[in-house]
């Protein structure tokens, strides 16, 4: 059982069960301040894939003006809902417009220790513009929680994890969040989340904070670039670490076989999970109360067919050879196919394909 946060037994119990929940936190004017704040920094998408978080930004110094200006603006609201809690990390998360940014079903990382022991860490995603289906809103597979207890280390997308398989074939499952601006999706960094593309010309722009129990113990989970993929560095760590780490550096570590030096190593774990069968994943996400969601799949279909229907005005053909990462090469022939998107892209393709997009490898 989880060690309580929230004030309101309802609210505790229901994130327990469900694995996330919705809370008003900020007025209209408080959204606005945050907003503006944001545009004033005048931050720039460098990798142009639709989506980024400014945590990413070389500039630390920002990064740093920017957690401490959000926890300022958002902590003593959140203080109505919670208790006995500390922030470890904050920053903006924006989606640009783009048809192709998909964020795909996943988990966050560890960040706390003994979650066998009912700490936990969760995500508080603040709205600063209304979210809806078209702009990229978060969807969530409800209870799924509760479905896996492994746990979850950097770099992205070296390291194996259960979903990698199912990142794309559960998308239709989401629920997709529709939010007010000025509301906040609480969610355990165990659920399941993803995001459909922002097809509307603003960006969609949230304040995220992570927080934790009190008492609970920092850590980071590492896996060892040894080339085995078997084991993990377990660090002790504190808020100023995921300043400094974040997933693009530690991702360029491990290509190079580099290791956090400036930071405890309390262990070295065995890295193993049981596979999970896509019709038992499936099945547990429909015994936790999700529902397949037709007219998402449907709307997802036409954003990918329109994008890869032409390039450089001449018809494409989609070729997913045998090599590491596939790529779309525009051809002189017409393909017609009327398969789905989720028929076409398998998870691994889809998985592979936005692997190419992030790190160009």
């Amino acid at each position: 059982m989880m060690k309580p946060l929230f004030k309101n037994k309802e609210h505790q119990l229901k994130f327990e069960k469900d694995g996330y929940l919705i809370l008003p936190i900020l007025n209209e004017n408080e959204v606005g301040n945050l907003a503006n704040y944001y545009h004033s920094l005048n931050l720039k998408n460098e990798k142009e894939y639709g989506f980024h978080v400014s945590m990413d930004r070389l500039n630390k110094d920002v990064c740093a003006e920017i957690q401490a200006t959000i926890w300022d603006k958002i902590l003593p609201k959140m203080d109505n809902y919670i208790e006995n809690y500390k922030s470890f990390v904050a920053n903006y998360i924006v989606k640009e417009s783009y048809s192709l940014g998909f964020v795909p079903a996943h988990q966050d990382w560890s960040f706390v220790d003994k979650e066998d022991e009912g700490y936990c860490s969760i995500t508080c995603w603040t709205a600063l513009v209304d979210t809806t289906i078209d702009n990229g809103c978060m969807g969530v597979i409800k209870g799924s929680n509760n479905f896996l207890q492994n746990h979850r280390p950097s770099p992205s997308p070296q390291t194996p994890v259960p979903l990698s398989e199912h990142k794309f074939s559960i998308f239709p499952y989401l629920k997709p969040l529709a939010m007010k601006a000025g509301e906040t999706l609480f969610f355990d960094s165990r659920t399941f989340h993803a995001s459909p593309p922002n097809i509307n010309s603003d960006i969609r722009l949230v304040a995220s904070i992570g927080i934790t129990q009190k008492d609970a113990d920092l850590i980071h989970y590492y896996l060892k670039p040894d080339g085995n993929k078997n084991t993990l560095l377990k660090y002790k760590v504190d808020e100023d670490f995921f300043l400094k780490y974040y997933n693009a550096r530690l991702s360029n570590m491990y290509n190079k076989g580099e290791v956090i030096t400036d930071y405890e190593v309390v262990e070295e774990i065995s890295y193993s999970f049981e596979k999970v069968t896509s019709e038992a994943m499936i099945n547990m996400i429909k015994q936790a109360g999700n529902e397949y969601n037709e007219s998402l799949r449907k709307k997802l279909d036409v954003l990918l067919k329109d994008e890869i229907s032409v390039s450089k005005k001449e018809e494409t053909k989609i070729e997913f050879e045998k090599v590491d990462v596939p790529e779309i090469y525009p051809q002189k022939e017409t393909l017609i196919d009327s398969r789905s998107f989720f028929e076409i892209y398998t998870p691994m393709n889809i998985f592979r394909e936005i692997k190419h997009k992030l790190t160009g490898k």
